[in-house]
């Protein structure tokens, strides 16, 4: 219709010129349709009512081209739509794409065999028919020994003797054992329907296994089987006893293109890296923590914990940190080795240093020091402390001083250990503890004094 431009854009038309008049233009073109074949209409005509691609105007069918390569799973290529080609399951290349080059191809699994025929020790010439099997050894004649079926060939042409064949048993009948080719003529002048089985049997060399070489399986589809005939990735390994990488530095290296990191499975020192290419531990993670996985995530039904063997595995659990059930909801940290303990030791591993040590749902930094002191002075248990006993004198005392000074005074709780009407009498500082013992009648005595001192580091 004869409009203005802004009227022809809003109704999906293509604006002709000021000048241009219906009557002397031409308003339909090339439309692709998604099946590969072309009319020509209109391009809201094309686009909107029939999901098909304009040429446009100028584009006619019988000078366009509305096909493209289309490849099929079974890696074969037909010209066809796009609409087509998804249909069928295909890859559409593109239009005007050609099949050619454009296709995967699918490995053959034929071979080619060239052999010799002589009669009375002449070669022979002429056409003749041939069935060629496949057997597990060069003699067996159980039918349970032949591979695959047989293969008729009729009309071979043999020149001098020599002629040729393509065989094609299959991709399963080679699986890295031993192949032997039976082969059966029959000649130019040999009775109807009779074949001579020819001896020996013809060993396979190793050409025919570049479909299989020792147990290595390419599919159709281009997945790789190691140990297997029927691989469901690109690269599947069954393998019975491990994998083993062998080498120098020997390692493997999982990378994530799209910058996801990578995982790293030993190098020079033997470290295993998750998220870096260079581990510097025996297991090395490296990740930011991102809800709610964090870093390292253990997942459990009933248990989840870390678990510890200082003296090997075949030992039994020595330690462990995480839930020991799922019943709880307590974090357990464990030390089954008798007569262990469990030391939080701040700084380096082995190192003196002093602090922090924070008891769990403290609202202070405090350590405890505990003691039994005998009459004599002999410390009976604890640790932590010296004692000097003041006896004769007056009064008689035990002065238990700290190996390390507390930060400020500590609170210090004593008894004496025979209840027949002692009483005792405590002095603190910060660094030593005055332990007097009272008899009932205000003399002072020596017995069995316990005490225990809590306060900050």
């Amino acid at each position: 219709m004869d409009t203005g431009q802004p009227d022809c854009q809003s109704a999906n038309g293509v604006f002709q010129g000021l000048l241009a008049a219906c009557a002397l233009t031409d308003c339909a073109g090339a439309c692709c349709l998604p099946d590969g074949s072309c009319i020509e209409t209109s391009q809201p005509g094309c686009v909107q009512d029939q999901s098909g691609e304009f040429l446009g105007l100028t584009a006619t069918c019988p000078t366009s081209v509305c096909t493209g390569a289309c490849c099929l799973p079974e890696k074969t290529c037909v010209q066809t739509g796009p609409g087509s080609c998804a249909q069928f399951g295909g890859v559409y290349q593109g239009r005007e794409s050609i099949c050619g080059d454009e296709c995967p191809v699918a490995m053959p699994t034929a071979f080619t065999y060239q052999g010799q025929l002589k009669r009375a020790g002449v070669p022979l010439n002429g056409t003749i028919d041939a069935r060629f099997s496949l057997w597990l050894s060069p003699t067996g004649q159980d039918p349970s020994d032949q591979v695959g079926g047989t293969l008729l060939h009729n009309g071979i042409e043999v020149a001098n003797g020599l002629f040729t064949a393509d065989l094609d048993f299959g991709q399963n009948a080679f699986n890295g054992n031993g192949r032997w080719l039976q082969i059966e003529v029959h000649g130019p002048d040999d009775p109807p329907g009779i074949f001579t089985t020819l001896t020996p049997r013809q060993p396979l060399t190793p050409t025919p296994y570049a479909l299989e070489t020792r147990g290595i399986v390419v599919t159709d589809n281009g997945n790789v089987g190691i140990g297997t005939k029927t691989p469901t990735s690109k690269l599947e390994i069954a393998a019975q006893d491990g994998l083993a990488i062998t080498g120098p530095q020997p390692f493997l290296t999982l990378r994530d293109t799209n910058g996801g990191g990578a995982v790293t499975i030993g190098n020079s020192g033997g470290n295993v890296g998750i998220g870096t290419t260079a581990p510097n531990a025996g297991l090395h993670v490296k990740k930011e923590a991102i809800p709610p996985g964090g870093t390292l995530a253990l997942e459990g039904t009933t248990h989840t914990y870390m678990t510890f063997f200082p003296d090997g595995v075949a030992n039994g659990r020595k330690g462990y940190l995480g839930f020991a059930s799922g019943a709880t909801y307590d974090i357990s940290l464990a030390n089954e080795i008798p007569g262990g303990n469990i030391n939080l030791v701040p700084g380096p591993l082995g190192a003196v240093t002093i602090g922090p040590y924070y008891a769990t749902a403290g609202e202070e930094n405090l350590r405890i020091v505990r003691g039994v002191i005998r009459g004599s002075g002999e410390i009976l248990a604890g640790s932590g402390f010296s004692v000097v006993r003041t006896s004769p004198g007056y009064p008689d005392h035990y002065t238990v001083t700290f190996n390390q000074p507390f930060a400020s005074m500590p609170t210090v709780t004593g008894s004496v250990e025979f209840p027949s009407g002692y009483s005792i009498r405590i002095v603190v500082s910060t660094n030593e503890v005055l332990l007097y013992t009272q008899l009932p009648d205000g003399t002072w005595a020596d017995t069995t004094v316990h005490f225990i001192a809590i306060g900050p580091r």
